[in-house]
């Protein structure tokens, strides 16, 4: 009488197919990790994934009433390891003054075509510079390399957290801006008048223009959904700037955590496709 279970399949029957099968989804994971982490932004998408995650496991242990004792170990081990991985986003950041340059100067070289986006970028651009050279002469002189003073660095901290804050205020007011553009586009398209939004499309290409592409739902359903990631990460990214800019910030470290967790959710998986 025959067997009524199925026979096995060849590389159940075979161990070293199994293996083989392991190691090649195993390498080819790696080599996608690999991608990703060998350009500096996504780099620093990594490491913000990582570091708001355990700032958020953190805060959820250290509330818990009670802990075994390994668990405790691991609790007070997160501590250094979030600092560590901070200040290793820092020191990336160290030269992004060059990035701030080269955008200053490519909006000096192309100007936004519309007004509005032109004004928002430049003074992106001058908040974003001086952001970035307050934080690198805080954390310079904090390692000793500069020679500020204490109460100096402090200052820079704060002055420099305001500067993102303005960073990100600004952000979501070309967001705005944004959406009122993919409005009037809309009410065109309503009208029957595709001629005049043809081509005339959504703020935010790379020189600023006003590029909205009506009569082609892939490429309006990819700007959509930019456009709303974006606005979730900056309305994220907004209390911690208020937090940053202040010298007792009012949000807790489980608050930061949170937040993070949002943003790192969004860009991580972005930046994932983009190297697969």
């Amino acid at each position: 009488m025959a067997s009524s279970s199925s026979p096995p399949s060849k590389a159940m029957a075979n161990p070293r197919g199994l293996l083989s099968i392991y190691l090649s989804k195993t390498t080819s994971t790696i080599a996608h990790l690999n991608r990703l982490l060998s350009t500096t932004s996504h780099l620093d998408t990594t490491l913000l994934t990582t570091t708001y995650t355990l700032h958020l496991l953190h805060s959820l242990l250290t509330h818990r009433p009670h802990l075994s004792p390994r668990l405790a170990r691991l609790t007070s081990s997160l501590t250094p390891l979030t600092s560590l991985l901070d200040e290793l986003r820092i020191i990336l950041r160290l030269w992004g003054l060059l990035g701030i340059y080269t955008w200053g100067a490519s909006t000096y070289l192309h100007p936004p075509k519309d007004a509005v986006v032109k004004a928002i970028t430049w003074s992106q651009v001058c908040a974003c510079a001086v952001y970035q050279a307050l934080e690198n002469g805080a954390y310079l002189s904090s390692r000793g390399v500069m020679g500020w003073g204490k109460e100096r660095v402090a200052k820079a901290w704060v002055w420099s957290g305001r500067m993102w804050m303005v960073h990100v205020g600004l952000e979501l007011v070309r967001l705005g801006y944004e959406f009122s553009q993919f409005g009037s586009a809309g009410e065109r398209m309503a009208e029957g008048k595709k001629e005049d939004v043809e081509g005339s499309g959504v703020v935010g290409g790379e020189k600023g223009e006003v590029v909205v592409v009506v009569g082609r739902d892939g490429e309006e359903k990819q700007r959509w959904e930019r456009w709303r990631r974006e606005v979730v990460v900056n309305a994220a990214y907004a209390p911690m700037t208020v937090h940053y800019s202040l010298e007792e910030g009012p949000l807790s470290e489980g608050a930061i955590g949170a937040l993070g967790v949002v943003v790192a959710w969004l860009t991580f998986g972005k930046a994932w496709k983009e190297t697969a």
